[in-house]
């Protein structure tokens, strides 16, 4: 929404909490961590709200997971198995090929996100000077 924003102007939290149908509270949640990480920026004032801060040709949709779900990892072994299964050696055997197997899986899932630029997503005129006035649209949905 931010890329085709008419004239790249500044979007509030609430025009995206309205149009994609998300609590006003998880929406500025959300814009906070993209803030933080950088790839939007917070424009004060009356026609204040979020702008993209980086060229959609520079974002990556790792750089977007990144920025709203952390650095933490996908999947973490618990002790469950030592809990369920008596030999030790098994256990941590078959723990190590789970845990292998899920790197792996972890790996391939960021490399894929990161191989694929958010500008793919549109058509180059859609974010070039943006052409979509989303507060319009809502205005108009409101009625």
């Amino acid at each position: 929404m931010l890329a085709t924003e008419k004239n790249h102007q500044p979007l509030s939290a609430s025009v995206f909490s309205d149009r994609l149908g998300l609590s006003k509270t998880y929406t500025q949640k959300v814009a906070s961590k993209l803030v933080k990480s950088g790839l939007v920026k917070s424009v004060a004032g009356k026609y204040g709200g979020l702008q993209l801060n980086r060229r959609i040709d520079d974002v990556t949709l790792l750089d977007v997971y990144r920025s709203s779900a952390g650095q933490e990892k996908l999947f973490t072994i618990t002790d469950l198995a030592d809990k369920t299964f008596i030999d030790s050696t098994v256990i941590h055997s078959k723990q190590r090929i789970l845990s292998d197997s899920l790197a792996k899986a972890e790996q391939s899932f960021f490399e894929s996100l990161a191989s694929f630029r958010l500008s793919e997503l549109l058509e180059d005129r859609d974010y070039q000077d943006g052409y979509i006035d989303w507060e319009a649209i809502i205005e108009n949905e409101r009625r």
